[in-house]
């Protein structure tokens, strides 16, 4: 297997990792801007990262799959 194509399995990998901790991570972002911020509504911080998180994660998979799809037709 191509290096090329190793490294694209694992942006996807990471991911689908960071797809899957967005919302756990994102309810403890918003816990520690409560401590800066009293009145910060927890729900709607928690839902922007989240949202945030995730499209980044989408990205990573995209990514992931042109380079492996890149390094495979690289190879041929």
């Amino acid at each position: 297997m191509a290096p090329g194509v190793l490294f694209g399995l694992l942006m996807v990998v990471a991911g689908l990792f960071s797809w899957a901790i967005a919302r756990p991570l994102a309810r403890r972002a918003a816990k520690i801007r409560t401590w800066v911020s009293a009145t910060a509504d927890l729900a709607w911080w928690t839902q922007r990262s989240t949202t945030q998180v995730r499209v980044l994660a989408v990205c990573w998979i995209v990514l992931g799959f042109i380079i492996a799809i890149l390094s495979l037709t690289a190879g041929l």
